[in-house]
């Protein structure tokens, strides 16, 4: 079974994931704007909208603002002040790659510890970790 997602931003902009180009390439969301413009409104909308479908979510966050998906969804907290599940352990990108492409666990980073450039290679490693794992495992289910 697929899943196929659909994100509604407004009235006229929805995504659906089954048309091109997102049914074969799938969809990687990211968010620019100015202090104050609603970026975190609108991740915090994306994710809610992608959970309620069964989608999975990585969010890596410099403040504790996702911490609270986890009152309706089944979302591991790593690191952070908030309903922690697990310590961040920027040394294991391959364990949380795998939970998500292998078990489809949801997680939300807190990554005010570490320094900006680090969480940049790390979040590009799980997510290129990620990226692969889930190719692999789509090989696998068309054979």
């Amino acid at each position: 079974m697929v899943l196929v997602l659909r994100l509604k931003l407004s009235e006229n902009f929805i995504i659906d994931g089954d048309c091109e180009p997102w049914r074969i390439e799938g969809l990687r969301v990211c968010i620019f704007g100015g202090p104050g413009s609603g970026k975190s409104y609108t991740a915090a909308l994306l994710a809610e909208q992608w959970l309620t479908q069964g989608g999975t979510v990585v969010v890596f966050q410099p403040r504790a603002e996702y911490h609270t998906l986890k009152e309706l969804w089944d979302i591991l907290v790593v690191g952070g002040p908030f309903g922690r599940d697990v310590d961040f352990v920027p040394s294991s990108p391959q364990s949380y790659a795998r939970a998500v492409a292998e078990g489809g666990l949801s997680m939300a980073f807190y990554t005010e510890d570490v320094e900006d450039e680090e969480i940049r290679r790390k979040a590009e490693e799980v997510n290129e970790l990620i990226e692969n794992l889930t190719q692999e495992i789509m090989i696998k289910l068309n054979m």
